[in-house]
């Protein structure tokens, strides 16, 4: 039952994790068409660079769950 509910909070965290970057992307997407981002140029890198380190780290963290064991031959950042 343990084993249960640690799963499903883990389920949970990863929805809402990508439930908030999915929210970032598009309130990103609509800060560049409605030119936000040309009156605020700092707003604009961090936001950008959150997103961007975000979308990184999560690839990397899939391509390691998906690949095998043997980690040799990967490059050292992907």
């Amino acid at each position: 039952m343990r084993d249960s509910l640690i799963l499903a909070g883990i389920i949970l965290a990863g929805l809402a994790g990508f439930a908030g970057f999915c929210y970032a992307l598009t309130d990103w997407a609509l800060d560049v068409k409605t030119g936000v981002y040309e009156r605020n140029h700092v707003e604009a890198f961090y936001e950008t660079a959150a997103l961007v380190v975000y979308g990184v780290l999560s690839l990397r963290f899939i391509r390691g769950k998906l690949s095998s064991d043997d980690q040799s031959h990967k490059p050292p950042f992907f």
